[in-house]
């Protein structure tokens, strides 16, 4: 008999226990006169209650530490989510886990100072930052046309004026990436002329990405045969600025 009361007596401790770590930290009674003031233009993130919902904090904001036990680094703020160690995917907070700010819009978005950002809490911090040092506030413009930009090249394969030696029968690949706004046209020309032509062994493709406002382009040459050793260039345009050119050589082995 005793013994089951020593267990029914263990098993009562446990249980506290486990409900006493569930239920978070012991905060104690809430005397908000304490509290350090915070205030909206102090905070790029916003304002939050802290852990215990008393004090008002700043929110962390992009790319800071957040979580750990009882969200004892800190939550995120608006517009934000805690990813943890798998991007895009939010923390475990039972587990303590520590994870890092992104903000849940990942869309570019242009600014009415004619900026684009690389998402609205991108905007917001800059904004926030220009504000206080007596700037005007930044917000998304509904007139995307003020964030026209001129194209620019990313990444070209091979690399710019880099000669690639091939043997006939063989294929190969060139690659270009551009970006700009609106996003840019992709074109691919050899010794001057525009490709694909008539040629029936060359095939070009462009297809929108890998990001918003960013275009790519393939020149695909299979088999190689001897005609093809050249000058390849490819040409990146969207009506902005100057159109841009990336040089590529192919020359053929002999069989």
């Amino acid at each position: 008999m005793e013994i089951k009361v020593w267990c029914c007596v263990l098993l009562v401790g446990l249980l506290a226990v486990v409900v006493s770590a569930q239920r978070g930290p012991e905060c104690p009674v809430c005397e908000r006169t304490a509290c350090e003031k915070v205030s909206e233009e102090s905070c790029p993130a916003g304002v939050l209650l802290d852990e215990c919902g008393c004090c008002q904090i700043c929110g962390r904001k992009l790319d800071q530490n957040c979580g750990g036990k009882f969200w004892n680094l800190g939550r995120c703020g608006r517009d934000y989510f805690c990813s943890g160690p798998h991007p895009g995917k939010a923390i475990n907070i039972g587990k303590g886990e520590v994870g890092f700010c992104l903000c849940r819009e990942s869309k570019r978005v242009c600014g009415n100072n004619g900026i684009v950002y690389e998402n609205f809490c991108s905007l917001n911090e800059s904004s926030h930052e220009q504000r206080k040092y007596g700037g005007n506030k930044i917000e998304v413009s509904r007139d995307r046309k003020i964030c026209r930009s001129a194209p620019r090249i990313n990444m070209v394969t091979p690399s710019n004026s880099t000669s690639t030696t091939k043997h006939p029968g063989e294929q190969t690949y060139m690659q270009c990436e551009g970006e700009g706004f609106p996003a840019p046209f992709i074109s691919w020309t050899k010794d001057g002329a525009t490709l694909p032509g008539d040629h029936t062994n060359i095939a070009v493709q462009t297809i929108g990405g890998p990001q918003e406002n960013q275009a790519t382009g393939w020149l695909l040459i299979s088999p190689v045969t001897e005609a093809d050793a050249g000058e390849y260039t490819c040409e990146v345009t969207n009506g902005e600025g100057d159109i841009l050119r990336a040089t590529m050589f192919l020359e053929v082995a002999d069989a």
